[in-house]
C-alpha cells in the first residue's frame, strides 16, 4: 500500500511540475525561476498528497478495528 501511495504522489507532483515547465519561456533568468517554482511545486504536491492519502489509510484501518 505504501508503494502505491508513493507512486501516486510522485506522479501527481511530476504532472504539476510538467504543467509549470510548459510556461518556461523567455529570458534564461525567467526559465530558471520557473524551474525553481516547478521544483517547489513538485515537492509540496508530493508531500501533501502522500500525507492526505496516508492519513486516509490510517483512518480506514482505525475504523476497521472498531
Amino acid at each position: 500500500m505504501a508503494k502505491s501511495i508513493t507512486k501516486d504522489a510522485i506522479k501527481v507532483g511530476v504532472d504539476i511540475g510538467r504543467g509549470i515547465m510548459v510556461s518556461a519561456k523567455g529570458h534564461p533568468a525567467q526559465i530558471v525561476a520557473v524551474a525553481a517554482a516547478a521544483g517547489v511545486a513538485v515537492v509540496a504536491t508530493a508531500v501533501g498528497y502522500a500525507t492526505v492519502t496516508g492519513m486516509q489509510s490510517l483512518v480506514r484501518s482505525i475504523q476497521q478495528r472498531k
